[in-house]
């Protein structure tokens, strides 16, 4: 019987092959354990074979935008690594949910197995609950790249979550999976017909902007698919109705190339979401470009045929010269349209409150005189928020208002 023979001595394109055909935790094991195994396997192909290989294996092998990690990635190794183990998590949280046998995951004092991998050394204050909550702080950077279990159905993971007790890190999460479906969502579109009331009538966190929003791609999607004509009452409208940007459309916004959504630290998404809407809140964001949107009415929910207007189109944002504060980024938008006609936005954006988002805060005055006030939030997907009547009470709001940045110039 021939004798054991060590890895190590083994050619290098060998050790290579055997890497490929093995999963990226184990290949980040036997990285760890000599010099001459990590010069064989350690480097980026590898992980970018193993991940090519996993998606030919386990999902439609088309959907996974490989071209996206790359860029997002270059040559670092170890954002390769994270991406690759993601990944398989990914894979095992799908298949236990898939099996009514799988074993529980096991927690010590020191966190789960998950949590104890070489790679978490990388991010100390990650915190893990099982596959799911790993795989959870990973899906906003695995939407980018459109991982086929995330976009295809992990958003149901939190419906069973009322909104009041989620975080912005889920409602994110949630709302890139909406951006992301493709058909109907009939689970979500229960869910935000029984929070309509109080939840998305009244509140005013962050969370609940969100969900709102969810509610309004819905919306959106349901009447571009089922209406013909551009407008309920007018076909001469002179705008049609424009699909939801995907999640592609908006995830360059607002920093470009320096658009990064954090690796699945948990700190470093509040950081993050922090950082990307204070850069929003500047001259130089609002100015640059045009932004398109809609609004909708707080008349119909989810299960009802919704009521949606023509879009709102040509909204080229300038600094309000004339404004009369001064410690605050005055705005105004002239010869705006939609399908009632044109019209003039003027308001200025503040700071935010307990959550410290920022707000735009807005009248919309048609040239007929006719006159709204927005409450809108500050957000990665864009501004998001609230049209109605203004009281001493506060906004009453009749509907919501989405608006995003317009990459065709219209």
């Amino acid at each position: 019987m021939a004798g054991n023979i060590r890895l190590d001595t083994l050619p290098p394109e060998l050790i290579t092959q055997i890497a490929t055909a093995s999963d990226a935790y184990s290949v980040l094991q036997l990285a760890l354990t000599c010099h001459t195994i990590r010069a064989a396997c350690y480097n980026v192909l590898t992980f970018k074979e193993i991940m090519e290989r996993s998606q030919r294996l386990q999902w439609r092998k088309d959907l996974l935008d490989i071209a996206t990690i790359q860029r997002r990635c270059g040559k670092d190794v170890r954002a390769w690594t994270r991406y690759a183990i993601a990944n398989e998590l990914t894979i095992r949280y799908a298949q236990e949910q898939q099996s009514t046998l799988a074993p529980p995951v096991e927690a010590t004092e020191k966190g789960t197995a998950l949590s104890n991998m070489p790679w978490s050394a990388l991010a100390p204050h990650i915190r893990v609950n099982g596959g799911k909550e790993i795989a959870m702080l990973w899906l906003p950077e695995l939407f980018l790249v459109r991982h086929p279990f995330l976009l295809d159905g992990f958003w149901r993971v939190y419906l069973d979550s009322p909104p009041a007790v989620l975080r912005v890190k889920h409602m994110f999460c949630l709302t890139m999976a909406v951006l992301g479906a493709s058909g109907q969502m009939i689970g979500l579109e229960r869910a935000l017909g029984a929070s309509r009331g109080r939840t998305l009538v009244s509140g005013d966190t962050m969370t609940v902007h969100l969900w709102n929003l969810c509610w309004m791609v819905l919306q959106i999607r349901a009447s571009v698919k089922t209406r013909l004509a551009a407008w309920p009452y007018n076909d001469s409208a002179r705008v049609p109705y424009i699909p939801a940007p995907a999640v592609a459309d908006i995830s360059l916004q607002p920093l470009e190339t320096r658009y990064n959504i954090p690796l699945p630290f948990e700190n470093e998404f509040d950081e993050w979401y922090q950082n990307h809407t204070t850069a929003m809140a500047t001259e130089e964001y609002m100015t640059k470009g045009k932004f398109k949107g809609y609004y909708c009415y707080f008349g119909t929910f989810a299960l009802a045929p919704p009521r949606l207007d023509p879009p709102m189109m040509s909204i080229q944002f300038t600094k309000d010269q004339d404004a009369q504060v001064k410690d605050q980024l005055c705005l105004k938008a002239e010869n705006c349209v939609d399908g009632v006609d044109t019209f003039v936005i003027r308001g200025s954006i503040q700071a935010g409150y307990s959550d410290n988002t920022p707000l735009f805060r807005a009248k919309k005055r048609y040239s007929h005189g006719t006159m709204w006030d927005w409450q809108l939030r500050l957000t990665p997907f864009g501004l998001v928020g609230y049209w109605g009547t203004l009281s001493d009470e506060g906004l009453q709001r009749n509907g919501s208002v989405w608006l995003w940045k317009s990459d065709d110039g219209s």
